[in-house]
């Protein structure tokens, strides 16, 4: 398994360990904290890193690791890889509860609606046409309606939720993925 994740001192991890299944090699690229460390790596290392991405036969990115697929990232300034090409905004909700998205949501999938775990305050805007994806998940919150979820590009996963902090319903979407 190829795993990246940006922490909150900047510095890249990448380590090889055995795969989740032996048959399949699973990417993933899961983000620490805010989208500053993106910047800091520089255009040169996020151009190294996205070639690597794309080399791998699966690539999962979770949180920041999605936002980090897509376009412009408001937090940090600065440009993601671009796989997506969709802002990454400050959430903005009509409630004065919460700037952020924490707990479980429900979203539309391929296979009806599941619960999954966010912890966010930025988010993928929703568009009217995302060429680029073939799969969109989307929020059945009406306060969330203009962002999205996730995304599926070829062989490209983004999720703003996290799978791996989501329970049964998170390893049976791994297993789904994996197995696609």
């Amino acid at each position: 398994m190829f795993y990246a994740a940006i922490s909150k001192q900047s510095s890249l991890i990448m380590t090889i360990s055995s795969p989740l299944m032996t048959y399949m090699i699973v990417s993933s690229f899961q983000g620490l904290g805010g989208g500053q460390p993106v910047r800091e790596l520089g255009l040169e290392a996020m151009g190294e890193l996205k070639g690597k991405l794309l080399s791998q036969p699966l690539v999962v990115g979770i949180c920041l690791g999605m936002q980090v697929l897509c376009g412009w990232l408001e937090e940090a300034a600065t440009n993601g890889f671009g796989i997506v090409n969709t802002p990454i905004r400050k959430i903005s909700l009509k409630s004065n509860i919460s700037k952020a998205n924490i707990g479980y949501r429900t979203i539309a999938t391929d296979d009806g609606p599941m619960r999954f775990y966010f912890c966010h305050s930025f988010a993928a805007e929703r568009v009217e046409t995302l060429n680029e994806v073939d799969t969109c998940f989307t929020f059945e919150e009406p306060c969330f309606e203009k962002y999205i979820a996730g995304f599926r590009a070829g062989k490209i996963y983004g999720l703003q939720f996290h799978p791996e902090k989501s329970g049964p319903a998170g390893r049976e979407f791994f297993i789904r993925i994996m197995n696609v």
